[in-house]
């Protein structure tokens, strides 16, 4: 009688997770629709209501959130996500995650108090391709450097040239901040055309 009731319990655990799994599948899909159709009301409702806050986590709930408002470029929502992000206890890839979003939304909106905050910050994760992106772009973007030309151009030799324009690109600007305009637009250049093929193979790839 016991192995039937064990064996009962374990069905119904079974039974009862993949009911989550499925509920959790479909509110999700509601939730990107509305970030999709850029419908903020409808977002808000459906990470505000009770099923939301019984499937997922809070702070993943602030993580939709945080994505949400970048999209829409409110920059107070922003602020309130990443603050309660900072106090909740994130496992070290989503920490990743925040950071690195973080630290390229306010480099892209050229707050460099902010962006220096979460430069800082990245500087304490563990992934270290993480550190030596984003120590690239500060170094080109915030201090207007050329620190890593060199490491870069030597870096170059290796990449296959449909993959090279972001590279290429932050070259050109390096050469920008060294006032060297020649190769700034060869770079530039080089740039323009690699992203281009980048595009038409991801086209073609699709098709």
């Amino acid at each position: 009688m016991k192995t039937i009731i064990v064996g009962l319990a374990v069905v119904a655990a079974l039974l009862l997770a993949s009911i989550v799994a499925v509920l959790k599948k479909k509110q999700y899909v509601k939730i990107l629709d509305a970030i999709r159709m850029k419908d903020h009301k409808r977002f808000d409702e459906l990470c505000s209501n009770r099923l939301s806050r019984f499937l997922f986590p809070e702070m993943y709930i602030d993580m939709l959130r945080l994505d949400e408002a970048m999209i829409r470029n409110d920059r107070a929502e922003i602020s309130f996500c990443l603050a309660r992000l900072l106090k909740a206890k994130l496992p070290e890839k989503d920490r990743e995650k925040v950071y690195a979003q973080a630290y390229n939304y306010y480099l892209s909106v050229r707050d460099e108090r902010k962006c220096r905050e979460w430069y800082e910050r990245i500087q304490t994760l563990k992934n270290q391709n993480l550190i030596r992106e984003c120590s690239r772009t500060y170094n080109v973007y915030i201090e207007k450097g050329d620190r890593y030309l060199d490491e870069m151009l030597e870096e170059l030799k290796e990449m296959e040239p449909s993959k090279a324009g972001p590279n290429e690109y932050l070259i050109s600007l390096m050469y920008a901040n060294r006032k060297d305009r020649k190769n700034e637009k060869k770079y530039r250049e080089l740039a323009q055309e690699h992203l281009k093929q980048f595009d038409e193979k991801i086209v073609k790839d699709l098709t």
